[in-house]
């Protein structure tokens, strides 16, 4: 392992609550205290570039025991390791640990676990999380919060506070707010626009195209009147429904990237699988609509029409690494790939000598007398 070696690292997923608690009663046994002080490393170091000799430093140890503890956490898909030759620069990308559930009945950690453990133990840990493993034929009776203290909301409260909040707090999307919130007190209220509601709908509508009248239309429907709850899940399987197809305009580029692909397969509707690629995408390497479309575009080209997840995120993982993130750099990356030819036969110096050597008198006639003589021959034996 060379020290000079170059680290990108990357946190990718949901992240739930209870993640450090899965970590330390579940894999903690199976993959020993090393594995997770590194696992912890990664997560702090989200989005750093870091050498190979800075991250030994931070880990606090020698490499062999660095490449042992990574490698335990690649076995249980808590990492994953990209390495480009050309570049000799590795991505790692960190992602949550299944939960209790999964985990359990994960047919290859559940049975390594119980090996290593015992079943006294794999009970204690069922046990002690059997909300989550045994609760599929319950039914949540909790109490809801009473939000009826913000019916009074108005538009003039709503821009009080907007003007006196953090200014980083603020929200600024490539999105028709003005549409979608105007006229919309009793759609959508106020006490639903918080900053994370109105960032996830303002990026899947910029993702799959959903203009701001259907949005609308969309998280009403999404609301439950019963127990006042937005549900963003049901607004996604609305938004997955949406087929309607857009004519590309003047720069296809910049559409959404689902319509830009739903336009490539001349408007036929775009498999959720690939929508949740895209989605991925342009949440974990934060990448514009438009260098979305490069991608798509050039994914295309290269694998005759299929839009492969494996080979998508492996040319999305070079292009961060080439640091892409304009649709003019993207297009220069393409050009220059296209370009790339393999080199022709080398043919020996004797093939380009073209001049010719004049011969001799004698020469000549000799070849003439030979004629001769083989014509005479030929006649006799007629």
């Amino acid at each position: 392992m060379e020290l000079e070696q170059n680290y990108m690292i990357y946190k990718t997923g949901d992240f739930q609550e209870k993640w450090n608690a899965y970590i330390s009663l579940l894999y903690k046994p199976l993959i020993e205290n090393d594995a997770c002080m590194l696992y912890d490393l990664f997560l702090s170091l989200d989005q750093t570039s870091i050498t190979l000799e800075k991250l030994l430093m931070l880990y606090g140890s020698y490499a062999n025991r660095f490449d042992a503890s990574k490698k335990k956490l690649e076995n249980y898909e808590l990492i994953k390791t990209y390495y480009d030759p050309i570049s000799r620069k590795n991505i790692i990308e960190v992602y949550p640990p299944l939960n209790a559930e999964s985990f359990l009945n994960h047919d290859t950690f559940s049975r390594l676990f119980l090996n290593q453990c015992g079943s006294s133990h794999f009970d204690f840990v069922k046990l002690h999380f059997n909300d989550e493993v045994g609760k599929t034929n319950y039914v949540d009776i909790s109490e809801k919060m009473d939000l009826s203290c913000l019916e009074s909301w108005t538009q003039e409260k709503e821009e009080t506070y907007l003007n006196l909040k953090p200014e980083e707090g603020k929200l600024k999307y490539d999105f028709d707010f003005e549409t979608f919130l105007k006229g919309a007190d009793r759609i959508f209220p106020m006490r639903y626009r918080t900053k994370e509601n109105l960032s996830r709908i303002a990026s899947l509508a910029s993702i799959h195209g959903i203009d701001a009248v259907d949005m609308r239309k969309y998280v009403q429907r999404s609301i439950n009147p019963n127990t006042h709850v937005f549900d963003f899940e049901k607004l996604k399987k609305q938004v997955y429904a949406n087929q309607k197809i857009i004519k590309p305009t003047e720069d296809p580029y910049k559409m959404s990237p689902v319509k830009f692909l739903q336009n490539k397969q001349q408007g036929a509707p775009v498999a959720n699988a690939d929508r949740k690629v895209i989605e991925k995408l342009i949440k974990n390497y934060s990448f514009s609509n438009e260098v979305m479309n490069v991608l798509i575009e050039y994914c295309l080209n290269q694998t005759q029409q299929k839009f492969s997840k494996a080979y998508v995120e492996k040319v999305a993982a070079s292009w961060i690494r080439l640091q892409v993130d304009s649709k003019e750099k993207a297009l220069e990356v393409c050009r220059q790939e296209n370009q790339v030819k393999k080199p022709a036969p080398k043919l020996p110096d004797w093939y380009q000598n073209t001049e010719q050597s004049v011969p001799d008198d004698d020469l000549v006639q000799q070849a003439l007398s030979l004629q001769r003589q083989l014509g005479k021959e030929k006649n006799d034996e007629i």
